[in-house]
């Protein structure tokens, strides 16, 4: 069962990976080019996975960071739905401690009424380890589960008698999350953030490209301990991989090399520690990246994958390498 509201208008079953197939991308900024660069590499990849046959497409939350042009989603996916038509554009994820629940509810309720049935709200939280970064941000330090209480009560208006907010809601409250369904994903890499999704019912995204020894064992919790909700009657689990594909094994091996910046193949410890990092990136071939994530999505139980070539050091390589992947999943890319 797949979330509510989660139409697959132009959306395809994978030939090999016979689940949905999205991306995630963060707008990098490569080297020798501007944010506006990268902003406009991630329009124009959005444009081309809609031909290609993606699933959904979501954007990153960064702040503070010249290396990303990604910090401020919902604005983002504003651009990003208004340049598509069937794809489904969303948040991987809003750090929802950084925001009012409230602003966030109003946003993508807002974001919602504008693109119908195409807008996902993924929700997560970072660390907020750098007490500069938070007190700029006024990051809240109250619980965090206590968040997504408000903001779901936000967004479909069902604050309970006696609650301080009892009465409040956004704009067209019904319609953005029961009625129309917009759907709210909890992102993590722990089963910590598996255990949250679970109880509040909602779609799980696992963050299998930060932390890929943990994948099995929290997409699992989220399956034993999934509590039905109004919004998802069955647990539905995404996982999200490094992935690069290229036109043949030697030309992937080539590109991994300049950018890890070591030889993959020799066995000196420079190389074993490269292949460590490699180890949980599906690399090579299409064909071969195919395998790899349909290993990782039998492994995982995932009802969806989800790739990312965020930390490849140029668009063109990132543009080509998701168009060979849709092209070998059997997209119709």
């Amino acid at each position: 069962m797949t979330p509510r509201g989660d139409h697959r208008t132009g959306a395809h079953r994978t030939g090999h990976l016979n689940v949905p197939l999205s991306i995630l991308d963060s707008s990098p900024i490569d080297p020798g080019t501007t944010a506006a660069d990268a902003l406009r590499e991630t329009t124009t990849l959005a444009r081309r996975a809609e031909d290609w046959g993606y699933h959904r497409m979501w954007v990153t939350e960064h702040h503070a960071n010249r290396a990303v042009a990604g910090s401020c989603p919902p604005v983002l996916i504003a651009h990003l739905a208004a340049m598509t038509s069937t794809l489904r554009i969303g948040s991987g994820a809003t750090l929802l401690p950084n925001h009012a629940p409230l602003a966030v509810a109003e946003q993508y309720a807002t974001l919602h009424a504008l693109h119908g049935h195409r807008i996902d709200l993924g929700i997560g939280r970072d660390p907020g380890t750098d007490p500069t970064l938070d007190a700029a941000l006024r990051r809240q330090s109250g619980d965090y589960e206590e968040q997504i209480r408000e903001l779901t009560g936000f967004l479909t208006g069902t604050f309970p008698p006696g609650h301080r907010y009892h009465g409040m809601s956004v704009a067209g409250a019904a319609d953005a999350d029961e009625n129309a369904g917009l759907p709210l994903w909890i992102l993590g890499a722990t089963r910590t953030s598996a255990g949250i999704a679970a109880r509040f019912g909602r779609p799980f995204t696992f963050a299998h490209h930060l932390n890929p020894d943990d994948a099995v064992a929290a997409i699992a919790h989220y399956r034993d301990h999934f509590r039905p909700s109004c919004a998802l009657r069955e647990p539905y689990a995404m996982v999200c991989v490094r992935a690069f594909a290229s036109t043949s094994h030697r030309e992937a091996t080539r590109v991994i090399r300049s950018v890890l910046r070591s030889d993959i193949t020799a066995g000196s410890p420079a190389s074993r520690a490269t292949a460590a990092i490699t180890a949980n990136l599906a690399w090579g071939s299409a064909e071969h990246v195919v395998e790899r994530l349909e290993h990782t999505r039998a492994r995982t139980s995932a009802d969806e994958i989800m790739v990312t070539g965020n930390f490849l050091p140029d668009a063109g390589l990132r543009q080509e390498s998701l168009r060979l992947i849709a092209r070998a999943a059997g997209t119709g890319a």
